[in-house]
């Protein structure tokens, strides 16, 4: 029976069945030139054209010609020779022997070559040449390092960049407006201007949406349609934007990643531990995360929550459609409000040089979050009066819902009852202005994701990082002096960061 060639090929299985197959030629030669008592290498063994692989066709032997001029002395330091098998799976006889040959030095030297090859076709073009794979990896670990320092360089650092033109032109100059008689100036916040006053405004009351537009309201507030992507701002008596519809980015998958949010919210709520004290907002559960300062506190710090809460709230804060949404209030703020943004700005590095207080969101520039559970979130009439006034709290309501029926943002010192579509964004002053929210269907299922700021950081950060009765110690009688002017004035300059939107 013929002997049987593996198709398991490598150079220790050639060298194998060379040897094997050399062994039946009646000692020819010796594979070792060490040990050989020729002078020289003989010509190739005569070995059996009956080589065949049962199941897998004939293999067809090739060899290259012996260079005319080889030197058998540098074949003293080269491995025994191999055959480069090339393996044809057509079921044709093996050519005659007298075709093979001795492979030359550079196929011996080469032992990284495939020397097991299926017949190559000539239409298809040969591949480039890859890159070592060690000089891949050092080249993806150096391009993560430089990111990674880039990141850390621009870490909480104030953008000094102006919004593009484009998008100043795209966003704000073609942004319907919508006028209120409102005066800014005249808002209720604090003398020294970081907080807004308690006015007690809120009512547990809901009110619908033909009790506050129909024909025979008493309210006879306005009804503004907004269908939750082109930019909309609503004006003051001066003309600033004091309300801004940002929408959602112009992204096609924007409602799918809008939807993951949704359901990520519903497995929260299911998972949730409530607290024992009820929401003042509404009847629906809210996890907080972030930086705040306020209740008594002395200073910043994390807010707390227990264990389970906590678990729910990384695994939230890590997902795609909260990092992008985080991203686009704070893109939206930057584009409409400048000067506004670079203040939060120079707040938030100041802020987190502490490096106890954790930043939740690198592409926000709000210091804090919140995640309103629902499944029916409504708000009641209130104000949120512990934020910053002269600032913006970012609001994107999620769900499944008709806008058009319920979920609708109204604005009781406005007069404004406006569409509030899931999936878009709305910028508005938290403190000065009380809102609350149009009731939806039983059938409905309404939750929406908050960022702000609380004044009493501002005031922190104003302050050197410390209280104000400290920082008060620190400073001269004309210092003093300095400060109670500077005091006096921070409510109108705060004011006055609001942009003022003209037309061309």
């Amino acid at each position: 029976m013929p002997p049987t060639l593996r198709t398991d090929f490598s150079i220790d299985v050639a060298l194998e069945e060379w040897t094997d197959l050399c062994g039946q030629t009646d000692g020819l030669f010796s594979l070792s030139p060490l040990t050989s008592p020729e002078p020289s290498p003989p010509a190739s063994p005569v070995i059996s054209a009956k080589i065949s692989l049962p199941e897998h066709g004939t293999p067809s032997l090739k060899c290259q010609d012996p260079s005319p001029t080889h030197d058998h002395a540098h074949d003293m330091l080269l491995p025994p020779p191999i055959f480069p098998l090339h393996i044809s799976t057509s079921y044709s006889s093996s050519p005659p022997f007298s075709q093979c040959t001795i492979p030359s030095e550079e196929m011996v030297l080469a032992p990284s070559l495939h020397m097991v090859t299926t017949t190559a076709d000539p239409k298809l073009k040969p591949r480039k040449k890859a890159k070592p794979p060690y000089r891949a990896a050092r080249q993806h670990a150096s391009a993560n390092a430089a990111r990674a320092h880039r990141r850390e360089q621009t870490k909480g650092s104030v953008v000094d960049s102006v919004p593009r033109e484009s998008s100043h032109r795209k966003y704000v100059k073609s942004a319907q407006r919508i006028s209120s008689t409102f005066v800014t100036e005249k808002g209720r916040a604090a003398r020294t201007g970081f907080i807004g006053i308690n006015d007690r405004s809120k009512s547990s009351r809901m009110y619908t949406l033909e009790e506050l537009t129909g024909p025979t309201s008493e309210h006879k507030f306005k009804l503004v349609k907004w269908d939750g992507k082109k930019p909309m701002f609503v004006s003051d008596s001066s003309g600033r934007a004091i309300l801004i519809l940002a929408g959602h980015p112009d992204d096609g998958q924007w409602h799918n990643l809008m939807g993951l949010a949704v359901d990520a919210l519903e497995i929260a709520r299911t998972r949730f531990i409530p607290p024992k004290k009820p929401n003042r907002r509404g009847s629906f559960d809210s996890l907080h995360c972030g930086v705040s300062f306020g209740g008594g506190q002395t200073s910043p710090s994390n807010l707390r929550n227990n264990k389970v809460n906590q678990v729910l709230l990384d695994w939230l804060n890590g997902l795609e459609p909260f990092k992008r949404l985080a991203g686009f209030a704070s893109g939206a703020m930057h584009t409409w409000a400048k000067d506004l943004f670079d203040a939060y700005a120079s707040n938030l590095k100041e802020l987190h040089k502490d490096p106890g207080l954790k930043h939740v969101f690198p592409s926000s520039i709000f210091s804090a979050a919140t995640y309103n559970l629902g499944p029916c979130t409504v708000c009641h009439r209130h104000k949120d009066f512990s934020n910053l006034p002269y600032g913006y709290c970012a609001v994107t309501a999620l769900g499944n819902f008709d806008p058009t029926q319920g979920g609708h943002l109204i604005l009781w010192e406005l007069g404004l009852v406006i569409e509030f579509p899931p999936g878009s964004t709305i910028l508005l002053p938290s403190v000065l202005i009380s809102h609350s929210n149009v009731p939806i269907s039983s059938n409905e299922r309404r939750y929406s994701f908050t960022q702000y700021t609380a004044g009493g950081i501002f005031r922190w950060v104003a302050h050197k990082c410390q209280t104000k009765a400290k920082y008060l110690a620190t400073l001269s009688p004309d210092g003093l002096a300095a400060y109670a002017q500077e005091e006096s004035l921070r409510w109108i300059k705060g004011v006055n960061l609001i942009p003022v939107v003209l037309r061309e």
